[in-house]
């Protein structure tokens, strides 16, 4: 996992190997040096909380509940593949 700071947001990118296919939940914290919880951000996939599914063009949305996911070009041939979440005013 990396993370890296651009502008207002927080962007994490994770490398998962190619045969694990999907995501259940998406969780984001943002804590200080003694462990408390600054900012938290939760997005279930499972039971789309956060996720506006009034319509099939609405749903098929890459940003939910200000976290963006990008996934990045892969292929059956490569061990991994690589997903990008941009984090906004995080």
């Amino acid at each position: 996992m990396r993370l890296r700071r651009v502008g207002r947001q927080l962007r994490v990118r994770i490398k998962i190997p190619s045969d694990e296919q999907d995501f259940n939940r998406i969780k984001i914290e943002g804590v200080n040096k003694k462990g408390a919880i600054l900012k938290k951000n939760i997005i279930n996939l499972n039971s789309r909380a956060g996720i506006d599914a009034s319509s099939t063009e609405v749903i098929d949305t890459a940003t939910y509940n200000k976290v963006t996911i990008v996934p990045q070009s892969f292929s059956r041939n490569k061990e991994f593949k690589t997903v990008r979440f941009d984090v906004k005013g995080f």
